[in-house]
């Protein structure tokens, strides 16, 4: 199965999007100022419980300062009041001394009174995407004794959301522009590409506008070159073989008049069919030149309809052709073309057989005519051979008729379709040729 490819603006498209993606990441784990920030509502809320323990301490002397404190525990805050400093050998950090500091001035309790350490429940902030836990702890000295909290709260794992607004903010205006500009810039490419498929499928083509960027005007130019240069060449080498077999017609028409004039007898007959064989290579080269140059328009047809046409033909000719295929299969082409690549493949097929088959198949976006025949098939090795022009294989597979155009006759007519020719033996004997196109031609003819 052949690949799919994708095309150069959005491989230039994805390519963008991956390296802002990726710059957007990057630059937010570096500079993540909000990981670890306790959320203002649960901070104040903190700072409060904290503050109440505190003054509720300070003013019940007398109290039983346990159960008191075991009147504010409840399941997210914890309050103990212990011999030691649980955070003597904590060193805190700027975001703990800067909450300490807080929690002094709201509470007025003395300075450097209180200590705080900060524990997350994960260190990385890819882990995950929702909020994450952390376990608050702040120690005031009373005294001799220390009050201690521990507080669960949440953290800000928000890594996620600065891309909510950067990625959008960055990556739309960049492929707004990207397609915009990469279209203008591809389209000559586009341009380009129609062209070349369309010289390949034997139309003659205008020279393209050069346009676009300095390299793509070259290309486009040194294609218009090229093109220009084969279709001189091409122009040149028909003139010349259709003069030199049209001069030819001349003096074997004189020989010919000249063998009438012969006695009767076997040298006679000899001479006549040699002329004969003679002006037959000299005709089906002027038809290869002439086709190679015709200009037929193409039209809507039914290929069912014409193939069974042709097999009717044949049989009216009580020549063994069959016809299998649908009722109706409506097509965009050359008529002409096609009958004429089909009589070659049938001239080839009950040349070589005693009777010949013609099919038609629907598949996959595709038609495929198929001529089926019993002969001898062909060597593997001249399947591509056969197609080139004045090519034949061996003088017993051979007709004494023709030059060994046929074949590159049903080939070029099958590529002003934009279709393939394949030929392969059958296993049971015989050769099936078979001709694939596409369901729909939409490119005109010139």
């Amino acid at each position: 199965m052949t690949r799919r490819r994708l095309s150069l603006t959005t491989q230039l498209i994805g390519l963008l999007v991956c390296g802002l993606l990726a710059t957007n990441l990057i630059a937010m784990l570096v500079d993540d100022k909000t990981y670890g920030d306790i959320p203002p509502l649960e901070k104040k809320q903190a700072i409060e419980r904290l503050t109440v323990a505190w003054r509720l301490l300070e003013k019940c002397a007398g109290c039983d300062i346990d159960a008191l404190l075991d009147g504010l525990n409840h399941g997210q805050a914890s309050f103990a009041l212990l011999a030691a400093n649980p955070l003597a050998e904590h060193t805190m950090n700027a975001g703990e001394a800067a909450l300490a500091a807080q929690i002094e001035r709201s509470g007025g309790i003395p300075e450097n009174s209180v200590r705080i350490r900060q524990s997350w429940q994960h260190a990385w902030p890819l882990t995950s995407l929702a909020e994450a836990d952390s376990e608050l702890t702040a120690v005031l000295r009373r005294g001799d004794r220390w009050l201690t909290a521990t507080q669960r709260t949440s953290v800000f794992n928000r890594w996620w959301r600065p891309l909510l607004f950067a990625l959008p903010a960055s990556v739309l205006p960049v492929l707004l522009l990207v397609a915009v500009f990469a279209r203008r810039l591809l389209r000559p490419l586009g341009e380009l590409e129609a062209a070349a498929s369309r010289i390949s499928q034997g139309q003659a083509i205008a020279p393209l506008a050069a346009r676009g960027p300095r390299e793509i005007h070259s290309l486009i130019e040194a294609f218009n070159s090229m093109q220009d240069s084969l279709a001189r060449h091409i122009r040149d080498k028909t003139h010349m073989l259709a003069a030199i077999s049209h001069d030819l017609r001349t003096p074997i028409t004189s020989l010919r008049l000249r063998a009438e004039l012969l006695a009767d007898g076997p040298d006679k007959a000899g001479i006549i069919r040699t002329l004969l064989q003679l002006q037959g290579m000299v005709d089906e080269v002027l038809t290869f030149l002439r086709d190679d140059a015709a200009s037929e328009a193409r039209r809507h047809l039914d290929l069912s309809l014409l193939l069974a046409g042709i097999a009717a033909q044949r049989r009216q000719m009580r020549q063994p052709v069959d016809f299998l295929g649908p009722l109706k299969c409506p097509f965009t082409g050359y008529p002409l073309a096609l009958t004429r690549a089909v009589d070659n493949l049938l001239d080839n097929a009950l040349r070589y057989g005693s009777r010949a088959e013609l099919s038609l198949q629907i598949a996959d976006g595709h038609l495929r005519i198929g001529v089926t025949d019993d002969g001898p098939g062909i060597p593997d090795e001249w399947r591509e051979r056969v197609f080139e022009p004045f090519v034949r294989i061996d003088r017993e597979r051979s007709s004494s008729h023709g030059v060994g155009l046929g074949l590159s006759i049903v080939r070029a007519c099958v590529q002003r379709h934009g279709g393939t020719i394949t030929l392969s033996n059958r296993p049971g004997g015989g050769l099936d040729a078979g001709i694939t196109l596409p369901l729909t031609v939409d490119a005109p003819a010139p």
